[in-house]
């Protein structure tokens, strides 16, 4: 896993070896990190679009934060979380900047990426 040093030096991070969404703002574009959070929904994907896995969490003022996580259904098949449940997407890249509007992170998952359902 690549995040940068101030998340890396933090005890809970290195213990959990997995950020939380709310979490990816310590991570610097185009890293690969592995991330958990509760399953807010998901989107199969058609006629050659991505799939999206969206997780959320909350920060420690109770704002909730989003990962938009678009994968190859083709690689994955369908994954179809049940809402509410918690999933951790490994070897995933953050893909693009923080929309400070929706508070939303995109990554994009590879086929070396690993879905814990």
């Amino acid at each position: 896993m690549a995040a940068d040093a101030d998340v890396v030096a933090q005890t809970e991070y290195r213990e959990r070896g997995v950020l939380y969404v709310d979490e990816l703002q310590h991570v610097k574009t185009k890293q690969e990190v592995d991330v958990t959070g509760s399953v807010d929904s998901h989107r199969a994907g058609t006629d050659g679009h991505r799939s999206v896995l969206r997780l959320r969490s909350a920060d420690d003022h109770g704002v909730e934060h989003y990962a938009s996580i678009e994968f190859s259904a083709d690689v994955f098949g369908s994954i179809c979380p049940r809402a509410g449940s918690t999933a951790t997407v490994r070897n995933c890249q953050y893909a693009l900047q923080f929309d400070s509007d929706t508070h939303e992170f995109r990554l994009h998952a590879d086929d070396t990426a690993e879905f814990v359902l």
